[in-house]
């Protein structure tokens, strides 16, 4: 008897010890999962915020790839995401999130092709900074005029009830105009950095005006209009082509491409004229100053 009741209560002991060791194990294998969920969860976290961080460069620099870069991403995030809670049957679960990235990805691609549809185009980019002084005349009062009889036109300038107007004259004389009045451009007799876009593509023609970085007017025409060739040199600064109705205006710095530019090379305009003249622009180049993409500016042709 005495034996018999040593080892019950010997098997009792080795229970309840069998017992605190599987409940210790068990503890630490539920411990461990909840830490490669946590840990999946912050990898997630990381993976979207590298995709949507791709779109953005992508809107930004007109880099068609980094769309579905960045789709791409956001599609392994979720997939990882719903794997880890057996959310859904697995096909379901890859075709609704291969529906949602190539959506997000189609979407920003659209809007890339949009902007990229104005870069580099052949045409004309003036950039001013400029001082434009009221004045009581009843005509338009030009900045610049580039062109001559035999070609197009492309004239800035100011109308007599204060409008600032870039125009556009084909060789037909059709005129196409982006017109701003001037208190949205800035203050009489403040400086501002003023650009004047012509872009001429093989099926469409873009022509916008912008100030102190924000664009202000855009016209868009799904073709393309005939100015001719209109070199930077065939034109005249601060009067029209016969040299006459010159507006009152102070020039600090004027420069002219024959093309329209890329996004980096306005953020390249903007800061140097942001840091020259010691402007507020509305959209000031701290990205391409991380990456050193303002060293030098655009050479202008």
């Amino acid at each position: 008897m005495a034996n018999g009741g040593g080892s019950s209560h010997q098997r009792a002991v080795r229970n309840r010890l069998l017992g605190n060791i599987d409940k210790r194990i068990s503890e630490a294998v539920r411990k461990a999962d909840k830490g490669k969920t946590g840990s999946g969860s912050v990898r997630d976290r990381f993976i979207v915020g590298f995709g949507m961080f791709a779109e953005y460069l992508a809107l930004r620099y007109g880099a068609q790839w980094l769309a579905w870069v960045g789709a791409l991403l956001v599609w392994m995030a979720l997939v990882d995401l719903c794997k880890r809670r057996q959310s859904g049957h697995p096909i379901r679960v890859i075709a609704i999130s291969i529906a949602l990235a190539s959506a997000l990805g189609f979407l920003t691609f659209l809007l890339v092709s949009t902007e990229a549809n104005f870069e580099n185009l052949p045409g004309m980019s003036i950039h001013a900074v400029i001082k434009i002084n009221d004045s009581l005349t009843a005509h338009r009062r030009y900045i610049a005029d580039f062109g001559s009889l035999t070609t197009g036109e492309i004239a800035l300038y100011v109308s007599d009830d204060n409008i600032f107007t870039l125009m556009v004259t084909t060789r037909n004389k059709e005129p196409y105009a982006v017109q701003v009045p001037l208190e949205e451009i800035g203050k009489l007799n403040d400086f501002v950095y003023l650009v004047g876009d012509v872009g001429l593509a093989r099926d469409h023609t873009i022509i916008r005006v912008s100030a102190n970085g924000r664009e202000l007017r855009r016209l868009a025409l799904p073709y393309r209009v005939d100015v001719g060739v209109i070199g930077i040199n065939d034109g005249k600064v601060g009067a029209d082509l016969s040299g006459s109705n010159g507006a009152t205006f102070e020039l600090a710095e004027l420069i002219i491409y024959s093309s329209t530019l890329t996004e980096i090379d306005r953020d390249r305009l903007n800061a140097y004229v942001k840091q020259r003249y010691n402007m507020d622009l509305h959209r000031p180049c701290w990205w391409c100053r991380i990456f050193g993409a303002f060293k030098s500016l655009p050479q202008a042709k």
